[in-house]
């Protein structure tokens, strides 16, 4: 029987072994730790951390191998957090409530499995602050410390750092950065917030906090108010569709930041489109928002200096109503556009003018959307007079800006639109039209789904023919093929109502006989 003790004091030592080992992760110092390492089924990877009272960590474990657990144990052996994360990826987070030594475990979902996998640790030492505080930090080996911030929801942080630090971050309590906003932070939720400072070791930084201020700015009045220093204040204005503002701001020199955005932008595009033209001098900034829908634009400022700053800001409706053969005596500012608002008809062709000796001005013409369909500088010094002629592409109202380069002239003058004779055609009739600088038009009225032949005939020019629809469309174009080939085509309409022909020379310039026929 004594050949059997031996076997015996083994299943002994096998059955008072732990079902599963251990193996420990060694960590090296710093603020973050990436380890790369091979888990071994049945085995525990353990990383021993001591964490000093409200450091916060951060782990994260992914592989490609198996599916990994992921646990926070206290001192006592208590598993604070466990994750088994989505997919191969698992993570902690927890900040310490007291000075102690923690561990990391690793292990496979149920036990099962092993294989390779990423290790990754982040932690930093944290400390309470408040919203209108200042305290200084000295840098250590980690090169960066965050100060805990409490905040209510929609609260602006607004931090400074001042010497040898800046800031780079603003998180949530899952250590997601919030998004920067003139260097200022907007809080989503109630709760805790780690404002990160990074700069060279051994260096010290001073931190200033406080809140931004908010206040609504109604169109049409002017506010004026004085920045504390390193402050942000962020003004209100609620816009409706259909509307053309303009926003202007005085600032003394580069003290401020002034920015102007839609505070939620739509799926459907930007609710607020920015003219091209635009002013801005040392100290004070001019431009014109269009409206397309409804919307809150946020206008902010953002100072600079240690030393409170004075500033103004107003939003104006731009924009005055004029009708068309009607001559309007206006004057232009300096430093500003005028803007003359005109309902016009899908089909009318229509010359704008602004007369005057006092400025070298210039037109741009848009629709009610912002976009720009037309722009014109006059001449030069010897003919200061601006003027273009459009057809209408639909029925609308359309803003006509008056101005100067650079906003540098003023004074003033008269603004016109006229609306010009253009030809009408009938079915079975012709017209000679003249063709030069610019197409030649001709109405014509045709009913829903109604086809006719258009006829283009001349010895004088390359010809093309081009149809605008009642909406604006102008798609549809047809050419001879050069001089001396003649456009003849089969029109089918779209919708009802009139039709303008447009007749171009893609080379040569003269006379052009037009014809419209019914099958």
């Amino acid at each position: 029987m004594l050949h059997r003790r031996p076997l015996l004091s083994l299943l002994l030592l096998i059955a008072a072994a732990p079902a599963q080992g251990t193996a420990v992760i060694p960590v090296k110092a710093g603020r973050e730790f990436v380890l790369t390492k091979l888990l071994t089924p049945g085995i525990t990877d353990v990383c021993r951390v001591d964490l000093e009272a409200d450091e916060v960590v951060r782990c994260v474990v992914e592989s490609a191998s198996f599916d990994p657990v992921l646990e926070l144990v206290d001192p006592a052996g208590a598993v604070l957090v466990s994750d088994d994360g989505e997919g191969t990826r698992s993570e902690v987070r927890w900040r310490a409530a007291t000075k102690g030594a923690f561990e990391l475990h690793v292990k496979p979902f149920r036990g099962s499995g092993g294989g390779n996998y990423t290790f990754r640790m982040m932690r930093f030492r944290t400390a309470p602050l408040g919203t209108s505080s200042e305290a200084t930090h000295t840098f250590g080996v980690e090169r960066w410390w965050h100060w805990r911030v409490t905040l209510k929801r929609g609260e602006q942080l607004v931090p400074t750092a001042l010497g040898q630090g800046h800031v780079s971050a603003v998180l949530d309590d899952r250590l997601t950065e919030l998004p920067d906003q003139l260097r200022s932070y907007r809080a989503p939720a109630d709760g805790d917030y780690y404002l990160r400072i990074e700069g060279p070791e051994g260096c010290t930084c001073q931190t200033l906090t406080q809140l931004a201020r908010t206040a609504d700015l109604p169109v049409d009045t002017e506010r004026s108010e004085s920045l504390p220093p390193f402050g942000l204040d962020e003004l209100r204005v609620a816009l409706r569709a259909g509307q053309l503002v303009e926003a202007t701001t005085s600032i003394p020199g580069d003290a401020l930041i002034a920015t102007w955005h839609e505070e939620t932008p739509s799926a459907d595009g930007p609710s607020l489109i920015e003219a091209p033209i635009a002013f801005a001098k040392p100290g004070r900034t001019c431009r014109y928002h269009f409206v397309r829908r409804d919307c809150t634009a946020i206008l902010r400022f953002r100072s600079t200096r240690p030393t409170a700053v004075a500033y103004r800001a107003a939003v104006r409706a731009a924009g005055t109503p004029c009708e068309t053969g009607t001559a309007v005596a206006a004057e232009l500012h300096l430093g500003r556009a005028s803007v003359h608002e005109l309902q016009l008809t899908a089909g009318q062709l229509v010359r704008l003018a602004a007369t005057t000796d006092r400025f070298d001005g210039q037109l741009a013409l848009h629709d009610v959307d912002g976009n720009q369909l037309a722009r014109v500088d006059d001449g030069g010094p010897a003919d200061p007079n601006p003027s273009l002629v459009f057809l209408v592409p639909r029925t609308a109202t359309y803003r006509v800006f008056v101005a100067t380069e650079g906003g540098a002239g003023s004074g003033p003058y008269t603004f016109t639109a006229t609306v010009l004779d253009v030809p009408r055609l009938e079915a079975g009739g012709a017209t000679d039209v003249r063709v030069d600088e610019g197409p030649a038009h001709v109405h014509v009225d045709l009913g829903r789904d109604e086809v006719v032949w258009l006829s283009v005939q001349s010895r004088e020019i390359d010809a093309m023919l081009q149809v605008l629809d009642p909406t604006g469309d102008s798609g549809f174009v047809a050419d001879g093929g050069g001089v001396d080939g003649d456009v003849l085509v089969a029109f089918r309409a779209r919708q009802a109502g009139t039709h303008t022909l447009l007749v171009h020379a893609r080379s040569g310039h003269g006379t052009a006989h037009v014809r419209m026929l019914r099958p």
